[in-house]
């Protein structure tokens, strides 16, 4: 029997995260209610007996796993506007390296052990991972997409997931990007256009 998987992408401490000197790191207000309805929406899930998936950025120390033009863009991980707290914590690494705070699953969401998790180091979750190798023994052929950025980690992804023959379902309220307004428009509009569908976390049944 096919079945349904949600995947919950770089809703992590690095880039939901709002940091200061002087206070505790706090989920940024744009963020709250994506949060809120991750988590309702997963319970769905969860009861309906499909899989929930954590797609996050895990890169290694040396970097293997990038591209040269992802290099440049990403200045090699090194910056971050959550950087000063590592370092007041003593934590020296890079950028959603793997293990690190930086790349940790915010505390706010609802993620459990029985769930899957899946490391990647590219935009797309399905370069040089074993997610679509997952999804076909788990007998899923259908995705509902969630997280941040919309029109970057989560587009991609969707895409790839699209160009391989998986049914793409992207939950509006679910989502969110740090970037204009204009680009999460125009990943609304591509989505229900080429790529796939667009659903409210509502309609999830």
């Amino acid at each position: 029997m096919l079945k349904s998987a949600i995947i919950i992408i770089d809703m992590q401490n690095e880039f939901c995260l709002e940091v200061s000197s002087n206070e505790k790191p706090r989920l940024k207000n744009e963020l709250v209610s994506v949060v809120n309805k991750i988590n309702n929406t997963v319970v769905k899930f969860r009861k309906n007996g499909d899989r929930v998936i954590w797609l996050n950025w895990g890169i290694t120390p040396k970097l293997e796993g990038m591209s040269p033009s992802q290099l440049k863009v990403f200045g090699n991980f090194e910056y971050s506007e959550s950087m000063h707290l590592m370092k007041k914590l003593n934590k020296n690494c890079k950028v959603v390296e793997k293990g690190s705070w930086s790349a940790s699953i915010v505390e706010d969401l609802n993620n459990l052990d029985e769930d899957l998790y899946i490391t990647k180091e590219r935009m797309s979750g399905f370069w040089f991972t074993d997610l679509d190798k997952v999804l076909k023994e788990l007998n899923v052929d259908k995705l509902y997409f969630t997280g941040v950025n919309t029109d970057q980690c989560v587009m991609t992804t969707l895409q790839d997931a699209h160009f391989i023959g998986y049914e793409t379902y992207l939950i509006k309220d679910c989502t969110a990007t740090s970037s204009p307004q204009y680009c999460f428009d125009a990943t609304i509009y591509n989505v229900q256009n080429c790529f796939g569908s667009i659903v409210e976390s509502k309609d999830i049944k």
